[in-house]
């Protein structure tokens, strides 16, 4: 009896399934899990498995369980996300305590649903918490190193992929090298090591995988390009900034429909002050990408500052802050103040400075405080208000001003 119950429990839902009404699915894959069947500890997996897989790959937004099947005090999911990473969770606590069988695929599900909520740090201390033997210790390092990356702690990271990429362990990995090469080229000083790393994982892709080539040579060059801000000679910095371009380029022509690396290599000649292939290759990121991309806007923009040419650069600077959302058009008022300042009109450009700052103000009290200061630095718009005012001997306005600051 007690079998013939269980079968049936965890084959309602999928018959509910089967004939398209899947709020009785839902329905009924909570009471299979809430209500007292007594089913045993592998049927009751396989209905949290099926329950969390049908919650994150179905489109059927969940309504959160009635209150009626709720115990005082304990957490109730608010979203099929939150539902789906307690129910592989709790999957994932039985098997370390030995209750049941481990499914490799519970693990890549809970990968996917903390990676879409960005929280790759509990990720990663699930990677801690798995039992020995159920993951190599290479791939278990490796798997780390990426949620950690993900979630900004870009030391621990790379301290995990030098050990995985030691001679003696794994030291040929493309994805592992990639991965140390893309940290690395985040900082100046781990760029030479970033390079290190991108060469190898060239040498391991010729002829094997031309994709993966294109990105270590995208790697190579970004971190040759950091590498030269922090060299000790003109000569040196000249060869790496050339090195880095020729990496980039040869990348391009493997990855031509990378708007990225387009990007990338329109920053690389902009740095090197090659302004007019840079405005190439930023106006052919901006038309492959339709102008969809803020950060296309911005760059054609500077990239005309740059040469001198205000009016065209306000122009673009304009029609960019058309096209954009309000509270992303931080950033364009900024360059447009600038423009305005390089064009001996500083009056223009505390005008639009007191926009920026009353736009600022509404994100703060739209956002927080938290929210804001990751995207805008309140003191510094103040500051180059202040700027803009000395130059016009405004000192009762710049001492108000500098009350706030």
């Amino acid at each position: 009896m007690q079998e013939i119950v269980s079968c049936a429990v965890e084959l309602l839902p999928e018959l509910w399934k089967q004939a398209g009404c899947y709020d009785e699915a839902i329905t009924a894959y909570r009471n299979a899990l809430l209500s007292q069947w007594n089913l045993d500890n592998d049927c009751c997996a396989r209905i949290q498995k099926a329950f969390a897989v049908f919650l994150l790959y179905s489109g059927v937004e969940a309504s959160p369980p009635s209150f009626s099947v709720q115990i005082e005090g304990s957490y109730v999911p608010k979203n099929n996300l939150e539902e789906a990473i307690l129910l592989l969770m709790i999957f994932l606590r039985k098997f370390s305590l030995g209750k049941i069988k481990y499914d490799p695929s519970v693990m890549e599900h809970l990968t996917f649903a903390l990676s879409a909520c960005g929280e790759t740090s509990i990720l990663a201390k699930q990677f801690e918490e798995m039992l020995p033997g159920v993951y190599h210790r290479i791939d278990r390092w490796n798997s780390l190193a990426l949620c950690l990356s993900g979630a900004g702690q870009n030391k621990s990271a790379l301290n995990l992929l030098r050990k995985s990429l030691h001679k003696h362990e794994r030291p040929d990995d493309l994805v592992a090298l990639l991965l140390a090469t893309r940290i690395c080229s985040e900082d100046p000083h781990l760029a030479a090591e970033g390079a290190g790393y991108a060469q190898r994982a060239i040498d391991k892709a010729q002829g094997l995988n031309e994709h993966l080539k294109g990105v270590g040579l995208r790697m190579l060059g970004l971190c040759l390009g950091k590498q030269a801000k922090v060299a000790s000679s003109d000569f040196e910095r000249s060869m790496l900034q050339s090195k880095a371009l020729q990496s980039l380029e040869e990348a391009v022509r493997l990855e031509q429909n990378n708007f990225d690396l387009i990007f990338e290599l329109a920053i690389q000649y902009a740095e090197h002050r090659n302004l007019a292939v840079a405005l190439r290759y930023a106006k052919q990121f901006f038309d492959k990408t339709g102008g969809s991309k803020l950060k296309g806007w911005r760059l054609l923009s500077l990239v005309l500052s740059a040469q001198k040419r205000f009016t065209e650069a306000e122009v673009v600077t304009d029609a960019a802050i058309d096209e954009t959302s309000k509270w992303e058009q931080g950033p364009l008022f900024r360059i447009k103040a600038k423009l305005k300042i390089a064009e001996l009109r500083p009056m223009d450009a505390i005008e639009i400075y007191r926009y920026l700052l009353a736009l600022v103000q509404a994100q703060k009290k739209s956002f927080g405080p938290q929210k804001l200061s990751s995207h805008v630095r309140f003191s510094y718009l103040l500051f180059l208000q202040f700027l803009c005012f000395i130059l016009n001997n405004n000192n009762k306005t710049f001492i108000k001003y500098f009350k706030q600051l």
